[in-house]
């Protein structure tokens, strides 16, 4: 019952949106998505190589993406802390960007317009942060910007969720505020940390490997466990409890094994660990 009610509390508004659309697939894929794919194919001819991969390349050393080396056994710690970083990053954005909304409309009972506005002000701070939590990660380092965004989640995701579910659209903004002052360093050092973790060799196959396991189920569930704790619990401020669990125990695991990355030679060999 607790799963069932999760899914209608998450799912009723996405159904009611997709029961009006009268677009076929192939209107779909003919009107939105290949358009787009060929936005993204010109940029993507337009972009150079980077210059430590034109420096590997003029070498004679063009890395190659080999599956048994991202798997490889001296990975395994870079693996797990790339899970980490990215399976809080994943939970925490998907909150905020996909679940807090209908978290308003739903289970707080907001008007719908309301929820919608208020998610818009949460999101537009949290873009606005970003930059700022690069120039903070850029001068007190990586790992101790991504650990203040995990500490703040653990020890305030449940209180912002109860801020949250008391539906004071003032206060609501103040919560969204304070989750994306922890939000922002995580998300903003994650590209910068999958870059700096791997040897230029197995970069992208290695990280695109511990990223999307972080970032997949993991986090993808995320809103639907939320939802699913609402029912199983009856406790409004419920999501936090999942929020806090994340972000406390992957920052236990990245205060012991994350590494300082900011400015490693990016043509190094070795992995960061």
């Amino acid at each position: 019952q607790p799963l069932q009610n999760a899914f209608e509390a998450i799912g009723e508004r996405p159904l009611e949106v997709a029961a009006t659309l009268r677009a076929s697939p192939l209107d779909t894929f003919f009107h939105v998505a290949l358009p787009l794919a060929m936005v993204g194919l010109y940029i993507r001819r337009q972009l150079e190589d980077t210059p430590v991969f034109q420096a590997l390349e003029a070498g004679g050393e063009r890395p190659k993406a080999v599956w048994r080396d991202a798997f490889s056994r001296h990975h395994a710690r870079a693996l797990l802390i790339t899970f980490c970083f990215s399976w809080i990053c994943g939970v925490g954005l998907y909150y905020l960007g996909s679940y807090v909304v209908n978290f308003l409309s739903t289970t707080v009972a907001l008007p719908r317009t309301e929820a919608v506005l208020l998610t818009a002000v949460g999101l537009a701070v949290y873009a606005a942060l970003c930059p700022v939590a690069g120039r903070l990660s850029d001068r007190f380092g990586r790992r101790r910007t991504v650990l203040f965004g995990c500490l703040g989640h653990a020890v305030l995701g449940i209180p912002v969720f109860m801020v949250l579910s008391g539906g004071n659209p003032v206060l609501v903004i103040v919560a969204l505020v304070v989750y994306a002052v922890f939000q922002a360093p995580i998300n903003a050092n994650t590209s910068l940390i999958l870059i700096e973790m791997f040897p230029a060799s197995t970069r992208l196959t290695a990280g695109s490997v511990g990223f999307n396991l972080g970032v997949g189920a993991p986090s993808g569930f995320g809103p639907l466990i939320g939802a699913a704790l609402v029912a199983g619990t009856g406790l409004r401020y419920a999501p936090g409890f999942f929020l806090s669990g994340v972000a406390l125990v992957c920052g236990l695991i990245l205060w012991r094994l994350l590494p300082e990355t900011a400015g490693r030679d990016l043509l190094s060999e070795h992995d960061a660990t």
